[in-house]
Protein backbone atom coordinates (compact mmCIF):
# COMPACT_ATOMS: atom_id res chain seq x y z
CA UNK A 1 0.00 0.00 0.00
CA UNK A 2 3.06 2.03 0.27
CA UNK A 3 4.31 4.53 -2.43
CA UNK A 4 7.30 3.28 -2.46
CA UNK A 5 6.13 -0.09 -4.15
CA UNK A 6 5.21 1.63 -7.36
CA UNK A 7 8.12 1.46 -10.00
CA UNK A 8 7.26 4.59 -11.73
CA UNK A 9 6.45 8.26 -11.28
CA UNK A 10 8.93 9.23 -8.78
CA UNK A 11 9.18 12.71 -10.35
CA UNK A 12 8.73 15.63 -8.14
CA UNK A 13 5.09 16.90 -8.99
CA UNK A 14 6.42 20.64 -8.80
CA UNK A 15 8.91 20.42 -11.57
CA UNK A 16 5.40 20.26 -13.80
CA UNK A 17 4.95 24.14 -13.78
CA UNK A 18 1.66 23.90 -16.11
CA UNK A 19 -0.55 21.00 -15.30
CA UNK A 20 -2.30 21.67 -18.66
CA UNK A 21 0.39 20.83 -21.23
CA UNK A 22 1.31 17.24 -19.18
CA UNK A 23 1.83 14.26 -21.22
CA UNK A 24 2.67 11.43 -18.76
CA UNK A 25 1.47 7.66 -19.75
CA UNK A 26 0.93 5.46 -16.87
CA UNK A 27 -0.82 1.98 -16.36
CA UNK A 28 -2.39 3.10 -13.34
CA UNK A 29 -4.80 5.85 -15.70
CA UNK A 30 -6.49 4.05 -18.16
CA UNK A 31 -9.35 5.16 -20.84
CA UNK A 32 -11.74 3.99 -22.88
CA UNK A 33 -13.91 5.84 -25.59
CA UNK A 34 -17.82 4.52 -25.78
CA UNK A 35 -19.82 5.18 -28.65
CA UNK A 36 -17.39 7.65 -29.93
CA UNK A 37 -18.06 10.67 -27.44
CA UNK A 38 -18.23 9.85 -23.82
CA UNK A 39 -14.78 9.10 -22.50
CA UNK A 40 -14.40 6.45 -19.68
CA UNK A 41 -11.56 7.17 -17.24
CA UNK A 42 -9.68 4.46 -14.46
CA UNK A 43 -8.67 4.87 -11.85
CA UNK A 44 -6.26 1.26 -11.56
CA UNK A 45 -3.63 1.28 -9.32
CA UNK A 46 -4.32 -2.34 -7.75
CA UNK A 47 -0.70 -2.63 -6.34
CA UNK A 48 -1.50 0.53 -4.14
CA UNK A 49 -5.12 0.24 -3.67
CA UNK A 50 -5.87 3.18 -5.62
CA UNK A 51 -4.04 5.18 -3.39
CA UNK A 52 -3.77 8.47 -5.23
CA UNK A 53 -0.02 8.27 -6.56
CA UNK A 54 2.41 10.66 -8.10
CA UNK A 55 1.13 8.34 -11.01
CA UNK A 56 -2.49 8.60 -10.68
CA UNK A 57 -2.03 12.58 -10.25
CA UNK A 58 -0.11 13.00 -13.55
CA UNK A 59 -1.50 10.41 -15.37
CA UNK A 60 -5.02 12.32 -14.73
CA UNK A 61 -3.65 15.22 -15.94
CA UNK A 62 -2.85 13.43 -18.94
CA UNK A 63 -6.07 11.88 -19.83
CA UNK A 64 -8.26 15.31 -19.24
CA UNK A 65 -5.16 17.33 -21.74
CA UNK A 66 -5.74 14.86 -24.26
CA UNK A 67 -9.63 14.74 -24.04
CA UNK A 68 -9.64 18.39 -24.38
CA UNK A 69 -7.58 18.28 -27.41
CA UNK A 70 -10.44 16.13 -29.24
CA UNK A 71 -13.55 17.86 -30.34
CA UNK A 72 -15.87 14.79 -30.28
CA UNK A 73 -15.92 13.87 -26.83
CA UNK A 74 -18.88 15.25 -24.87
CA UNK A 75 -19.09 13.55 -21.34
CA UNK A 76 -16.53 12.19 -19.25
CA UNK A 77 -17.00 9.10 -16.91
CA UNK A 78 -14.57 9.21 -13.86
CA UNK A 79 -14.32 5.66 -11.85
CA UNK A 80 -12.16 3.61 -10.11
CA UNK A 81 -11.80 -0.33 -10.09
CA UNK A 82 -13.60 -3.56 -8.25
CA UNK A 83 -14.70 -1.84 -4.68
CA UNK A 84 -12.32 1.28 -4.40
CA UNK A 85 -12.68 4.45 -6.21
CA UNK A 86 -9.86 6.72 -4.77
CA UNK A 87 -8.45 6.14 -0.98
CA UNK A 88 -6.28 9.38 -1.29
CA UNK A 89 -3.25 10.48 -0.35
CA UNK A 90 -0.13 8.30 0.47
CA UNK A 91 1.80 7.56 3.69
CA UNK A 92 4.95 9.05 2.24
CA UNK A 93 2.01 12.21 1.26
CA UNK A 94 1.08 12.97 4.17
CA UNK A 95 4.02 12.73 5.81
CA UNK A 96 6.27 15.21 3.85
CA UNK A 97 2.96 17.71 4.39
CA UNK A 98 3.16 16.95 8.06
CA UNK A 99 6.98 17.92 7.70
CA UNK A 100 6.07 20.88 5.73
CA UNK A 101 8.70 19.53 2.62
CA UNK A 102 5.31 19.90 0.81
CA UNK A 103 2.18 21.10 0.95
CA UNK A 104 -1.39 19.93 -0.48
CA UNK A 105 -1.35 22.65 -3.09
CA UNK A 106 0.64 20.19 -5.22
CA UNK A 107 -2.26 17.94 -5.80
CA UNK A 108 -3.68 19.78 -8.16
CA UNK A 109 -5.49 17.81 -9.67
CA UNK A 110 -8.02 16.78 -6.80
CA UNK A 111 -8.91 20.57 -6.71
CA UNK A 112 -8.52 21.64 -10.96
CA UNK A 113 -8.49 18.78 -12.69
CA UNK A 114 -12.21 18.18 -13.21
CA UNK A 115 -12.88 21.31 -13.21
CA UNK A 116 -10.72 22.40 -16.22
CA UNK A 117 -11.91 19.67 -18.42
CA UNK A 118 -13.61 21.11 -21.27
CA UNK A 119 -17.17 19.05 -20.70
CA UNK A 120 -18.92 17.50 -18.14
CA UNK A 121 -17.71 15.33 -16.19
CA UNK A 122 -19.48 12.25 -13.76
CA UNK A 123 -17.87 10.63 -11.13
CA UNK A 124 -19.11 7.00 -11.10
CA UNK A 125 -18.29 6.29 -7.36
CA UNK A 126 -18.48 2.60 -7.02
CA UNK A 127 -16.37 2.04 -4.23
CA UNK A 128 -14.89 2.94 -1.18
CA UNK A 129 -13.47 6.62 -1.56
CA UNK A 130 -11.61 8.33 1.63
CA UNK A 131 -9.86 11.85 2.07
CA UNK A 132 -8.85 13.36 -0.86
CA UNK A 133 -10.14 10.63 -2.89
CA UNK A 134 -13.90 11.46 -1.70
CA UNK A 135 -13.01 14.77 -2.37
CA UNK A 136 -11.81 14.46 -6.41
CA UNK A 137 -15.44 12.95 -6.80
CA UNK A 138 -16.80 15.84 -5.35
CA UNK A 139 -15.82 18.42 -7.96
CA UNK A 140 -17.34 16.50 -10.70
CA UNK A 141 -20.33 17.72 -12.67
CA UNK A 142 -22.72 15.05 -11.62
CA UNK A 143 -21.90 12.39 -8.86
CA UNK A 144 -22.93 8.69 -8.51
CA UNK A 145 -22.74 7.05 -5.39
CA UNK A 146 -22.70 3.26 -4.13
CA UNK A 147 -25.25 2.65 -1.42
CA UNK A 148 -22.84 -0.34 -0.21
CA UNK A 149 -19.56 1.93 -0.01
CA UNK A 150 -17.61 3.75 2.61
CA UNK A 151 -16.75 7.62 2.74
CA UNK A 152 -14.87 9.51 4.54
CA UNK A 153 -13.14 12.35 5.19
CA UNK A 154 -10.83 11.42 7.69
CA UNK A 155 -7.99 13.95 7.45
CA UNK A 156 -8.32 15.09 11.45
CA UNK A 157 -7.60 11.20 11.94
CA UNK A 158 -4.20 11.97 10.97
CA UNK A 159 -3.86 15.42 12.38
CA UNK A 160 -4.34 17.14 9.48
CA UNK A 161 -6.90 20.21 8.85
CA UNK A 162 -9.08 19.49 5.55
CA UNK A 163 -6.98 20.23 2.83
CA UNK A 164 -6.83 19.98 -1.63
CA UNK A 165 -10.64 22.12 -1.62
CA UNK A 166 -12.19 20.30 1.10
CA UNK A 167 -13.07 22.84 3.48
CA UNK A 168 -15.34 24.33 0.10
CA UNK A 169 -16.88 21.56 -1.89
CA UNK A 170 -17.78 19.54 0.62
CA UNK A 171 -20.46 22.27 2.21
CA UNK A 172 -21.05 22.98 -1.89
CA UNK A 173 -21.97 19.54 -1.96
CA UNK A 174 -23.28 17.87 1.12
CA UNK A 175 -24.51 21.29 3.07
CA UNK A 176 -23.20 22.84 6.12
CA UNK A 177 -24.27 20.81 8.59
CA UNK A 178 -23.22 17.06 7.24
CA UNK A 179 -19.99 19.00 5.95
CA UNK A 180 -19.02 19.77 9.19
CA UNK A 181 -19.69 16.56 11.02
CA UNK A 182 -17.61 14.66 8.45
CA UNK A 183 -14.32 17.15 8.54
CA UNK A 184 -14.62 17.48 12.31
CA UNK A 185 -15.48 14.10 13.30
CA UNK A 186 -13.86 11.41 10.41
CA UNK A 187 -16.51 9.11 10.27
CA UNK A 188 -17.08 7.07 8.21
CA UNK A 189 -20.58 6.48 6.33
CA UNK A 190 -22.25 4.25 3.90
CA UNK A 191 -23.61 5.74 0.80
CA UNK A 192 -26.71 4.62 1.90
CA UNK A 193 -26.32 6.43 4.92
CA UNK A 194 -25.56 9.62 3.25
CA UNK A 195 -28.64 9.18 1.05
CA UNK A 196 -31.18 8.68 4.09
CA UNK A 197 -28.53 12.43 5.74
CA UNK A 198 -30.14 14.29 2.08
CA UNK A 199 -27.11 13.81 0.26
CA UNK A 200 -28.27 14.88 -3.19
CA UNK A 201 -26.25 12.70 -5.41
CA UNK A 202 -27.81 9.74 -7.47
CA UNK A 203 -26.84 6.53 -5.41
CA UNK A 204 -27.23 3.07 -6.41
CA UNK A 205 -26.26 -0.39 -5.97
CA UNK A 206 -22.69 -0.54 -6.34
CA UNK A 207 -22.92 -2.84 -9.62
CA UNK A 208 -25.24 -0.06 -10.96
CA UNK A 209 -22.91 2.79 -10.27
CA UNK A 210 -20.98 2.66 -13.25
CA UNK A 211 -23.67 1.54 -16.53
CA UNK A 212 -26.05 4.56 -13.95
CA UNK A 213 -23.03 6.94 -14.97
CA UNK A 214 -23.02 5.58 -18.65
CA UNK A 215 -26.01 5.99 -19.41
CA UNK A 216 -26.38 9.63 -18.04
CA UNK A 217 -23.36 10.25 -20.35
CA UNK A 218 -25.47 8.86 -23.05
CA UNK A 219 -28.32 11.32 -22.74
CA UNK A 220 -25.81 14.21 -22.33
CA UNK A 221 -23.82 13.34 -25.50
CA UNK A 222 -27.09 13.65 -27.35
CA UNK A 223 -27.08 17.70 -26.39
CA UNK A 224 -25.28 20.38 -28.46
CA UNK A 225 -21.60 19.78 -27.69
CA UNK A 226 -21.31 23.85 -28.14
CA UNK A 227 -23.87 24.38 -25.58
CA UNK A 228 -22.40 21.85 -23.52
CA UNK A 229 -18.67 23.30 -23.32
CA UNK A 230 -20.45 26.77 -22.84
CA UNK A 231 -22.42 26.08 -19.73
CA UNK A 232 -19.72 23.77 -18.54
CA UNK A 233 -16.82 26.48 -18.69
CA UNK A 234 -19.41 29.25 -16.87
CA UNK A 235 -20.08 26.66 -13.20
CA UNK A 236 -16.11 25.57 -13.66
CA UNK A 237 -15.49 29.16 -13.76
CA UNK A 238 -17.54 30.15 -11.03
CA UNK A 239 -15.66 27.52 -8.47
CA UNK A 240 -11.85 28.35 -9.85
CA UNK A 241 -12.26 31.81 -9.23
CA UNK A 242 -12.75 31.12 -5.28
CA UNK A 243 -10.60 27.63 -5.31
CA UNK A 244 -6.99 29.79 -5.16
CA UNK A 245 -8.19 31.36 -1.55
CA UNK A 246 -9.59 28.23 -0.10
CA UNK A 247 -6.12 26.31 -1.17
CA UNK A 248 -4.05 29.37 0.26
CA UNK A 249 -6.45 29.14 3.75
CA UNK A 250 -5.91 25.22 3.75
CA UNK A 251 -2.02 25.58 2.97
CA UNK A 252 -1.99 28.47 6.08
CA UNK A 253 -3.95 25.98 8.29
CA UNK A 254 -1.70 23.03 7.97
CA UNK A 255 1.40 25.01 8.33
CA UNK A 256 0.03 26.71 11.41
CA UNK A 257 -0.90 23.02 12.72
CA UNK A 258 2.76 21.01 11.51
CA UNK A 259 4.49 24.04 13.52
CA UNK A 260 3.16 23.22 16.50
CA UNK A 261 2.02 19.37 16.64
CA UNK A 262 4.04 16.05 15.25
CA UNK A 263 1.17 13.71 13.90
CA UNK A 264 3.76 11.29 12.59
CA UNK A 265 2.43 8.63 15.21
CA UNK A 266 -1.12 9.07 13.89
CA UNK A 267 -0.22 8.51 10.05
CA UNK A 268 1.68 5.67 11.14
CA UNK A 269 -1.56 4.46 12.92
CA UNK A 270 -4.24 5.38 11.30
CA UNK A 271 -2.78 4.84 7.18
CA UNK A 272 -2.95 0.96 7.45
CA UNK A 273 -5.89 0.95 9.60
CA UNK A 274 -8.03 2.60 7.03
CA UNK A 275 -7.87 -0.12 5.17
CA UNK A 276 -8.27 -3.05 8.14
CA UNK A 277 -11.34 -1.11 8.93
CA UNK A 278 -12.82 -1.33 5.15
CA UNK A 279 -12.56 -4.98 5.30
CA UNK A 280 -14.02 -5.60 8.56
CA UNK A 281 -17.06 -3.63 7.84
CA UNK A 282 -17.43 -5.80 4.38
CA UNK A 283 -16.58 -8.96 6.10
CA UNK A 284 -19.17 -8.01 9.22
CA UNK A 285 -21.96 -6.82 6.12
CA UNK A 286 -21.44 -9.99 4.20
CA UNK A 287 -21.56 -7.36 0.81
CA UNK A 288 -20.11 -8.41 -1.96
CA UNK A 289 -18.46 -5.53 -3.31
CA UNK A 290 -16.48 -6.30 -6.43
CA UNK A 291 -17.47 -4.86 -9.64
CA UNK A 292 -18.97 -7.32 -12.49
CA UNK A 293 -16.62 -7.71 -15.10
CA UNK A 294 -16.96 -4.88 -17.57
CA UNK A 295 -16.83 -7.72 -20.18
CA UNK A 296 -20.77 -8.38 -18.93
CA UNK A 297 -21.78 -4.70 -18.62
CA UNK A 298 -24.79 -3.94 -21.10
CA UNK A 299 -21.73 -1.43 -22.91
CA UNK A 300 -19.98 -1.34 -25.65
CA UNK A 301 -16.26 -0.43 -24.65
CA UNK A 302 -13.85 0.62 -27.81
CA UNK A 303 -10.03 0.54 -26.34
CA UNK A 304 -7.88 3.44 -27.11
CA UNK A 305 -4.60 2.30 -28.18
CA UNK A 306 -3.23 5.33 -27.65
CA UNK A 307 -3.89 5.97 -24.24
Amino acid sequence: MKEERANEGTEDIKSYACEEQIEYETSEVKMDIIDGNIAVIRMENRENKNLFTTNMHLGLWDKINKINKQDDIKAVVLTGYDNLFCMGGTDTQLTSIATRKSNCSEMSFVYKGLLKCNVPVISAIQGHALGGGFVLGMFADIIVMSKESIYSTNFIKYGFTPGVGSTYILKERLGGTLANEMMFTAKSFTGAELQKRGASFIFENQEEVLPKAISIARMLSKKPIETLVELKKELALRVLQVIPKIIESEVRMHNNVFSKIDVSNLIEHYFNANFEKIAREEKKSERKLVLKNKDSMPVKIKHDNKN
